[in-house]
C-alpha cells in the first residue's frame, strides 16, 4: 500500500527498529518521511537485557528508570541511568555468568545508540493521538496476509502477496465497493486527535506491555 499515491502522501513509519528497516527508510525517495521506534519493541527490549544485564531485582530497577527516561525520548538520561548502576551489575548475583552479563549490557547501549534518532517523546506523541506502536499493524498483517499465503506447498510472488494484502486492507477499511466503483482508493481523511491521559508504562511487565498494545 505504501505505493499507492506515493508522491503525494506523508509516510510514517512505525518499524521494530531491525537494521533492514532503517536502512531502507533511509533510502526511501520521499521528501514527507518520518519514523518512529516502536515503543512496544523499545520496551520489550529493554525489558529483556536489562534482565540479562543486571539479574531480576536490579533489572527491574534500571528497566523502570531507563523507561522513564524514554517514554518522553531522554536517549541520554537513559543511558546516564544505565551507567549510574554499571558498578552495581558487576557485584550483583544473577543467574547467568558475569561475561553474560556485561554482553547484554553492551548490547543495551549499542540498541540505544543506533536507534537514537528514531526514539521520540512518546509521551507527547502519546497525547496528540498519534501512533506509538506498530503491533495493530503487525497483527493486521497475521489475518490478513499470513494466514493465507504462510501454509505448507503454498508459493506466492511478491505481486501477488502485495496484491493480496491490498485487496484485503481495502475490504476492512470499507474502502473496497469505492475502488470498484471508481477504480481508485479514497482519500485519507484526518480523524482528529483524540484526548487522553498520559499512561505510566515502567511497571509494566514483558506480557503486559504485549497485552497492552493489542
Amino acid at each position: 500500500m505504501l505505493e499507492v499515491q506515493l508522491v503525494e502522501r506523508e509516510i510514517y513509519v512505525l518499524g521494530d527498529g531491525a537494521k533492514w528497516i532503517r536502512n531502507w527508510y533511509r533510502e526511501l525517495s520521499v521528501v514527507r518521511k518520518s519514523m518512529t521506534l516502536c515503543w512496544y519493541h523499545l520496551g520489550a527490549t529493554v525489558h529483556d537485557l536489562s534482565s540479562m544485564s543486571f539479574g531480576r531485582e536490579l533489572g527491574h530497577r534500571v528497566k523502570k528508570g531507563v523507561l522513564n527516561q524514554l517514554w518522553r525520548g531522554n536517549v541520554e538520561g537513559a543511558l546516564k541511568e544505565i551507567e549510574r548502576v554499571r558498578e552495581e551489575v558487576v557485584s550483583s548475583v544473577s543467574p547467568v555468568g558475569s561475561s553474560d552479563r556485561k554482553e547484554a549490557l553492551r548490547k543495551l547501549v549499542k540498541y540505544l545508540n543506533a536507534r537514537r534518532p528514531y526514539i521520540v517523546n512518546y509521551e507527547q506523541f502519546y497525547k496528540e493521538g498519534k501512533w506509538i506502536a506498530n503491533t495493530r499493524v503487525e497483527k493486521f498483517n497475521d489475518f490478513a496476509v499470513a494466514a493465507r499465503c504462510k501454509h505448507e506447498g503454498r508459493s506466492w510472488s511478491y505481486e501477488g502477496a502485495m496484491a493480496r494484502a491490498a485487496l484485503e486492507t481495502a475490504g476492512r477499511n470499507g474502502e473496497l465497493d469505492i475502488w470498484w466503483e471508481k477504480g481508485e482508493l479514497p482519500r485519507w481523511e484526518d480523524t482528529g486527535v483524540r484526548s487522553a491521559q498520559p499512561i505510566e508504562f515502567v511497571d509494566l511487565s514483558r506480557n503486559e506491555l504485549n497485552a497492552l498494545w493489542f
